[in-house]
């Protein structure tokens, strides 16, 4: 009669078991969604996504200096625009790039112009800083 008796526990044993592994996955899994951790540079790659597809950036070269002339010429239309401070730090993220990489050429004509331009954008941010109340 001790073998069904122990068959039984067994069972209630790996029913218990699999309730508090789901629970464990349960609560990991709202930890992970409500908590936000160490994310800023996936926000801001997010942002710079955005903004190489409303400008239809070729996404092989997405800090190309076709995004800078576009959003050169077009900025103002972004300023109208909802999430211009999102497109203005993309902006901002491909010109210290292309500088950089212009720096490591050799070329420092063109990383000079990418230093002024940076420095105009850094204004401006701080300018849109100090007016917007978000």
């Amino acid at each position: 009669m001790a073998q069904p008796e122990k068959i039984e526990n067994t069972k209630n044993f790996a029913r218990w078991l699999t309730l508090l592994g789901w629970l464990a996955i349960l609560t990991f899994a709202f930890h992970a969604v409500t908590h936000m951790t160490g994310a800023a540079d996936t926000f801001k790659a997010l942002a710079a996504g955005r903004h190489h597809i409303s400008f239809r950036l070729d996404t092989t070269d997405p800090f190309s200096a076709g995004f800078l002339n576009r959003f050169t010429r077009e900025k103002n239309l972004c300023e109208a625009e909802d999430g211009y401070f999102n497109k203005l730090m993309a902006a901002t993220t491909a010109i210290t790039y292309l500088g950089r990489t212009a720096e490591q050429h050799g070329n420092f004509i063109l990383a000079q112009s990418y230093n002024t331009k940076l420095k105009d954008l850094r204004n401006e941010r701080q300018k849109l800083l100090e007016t917007k109340t978000w």
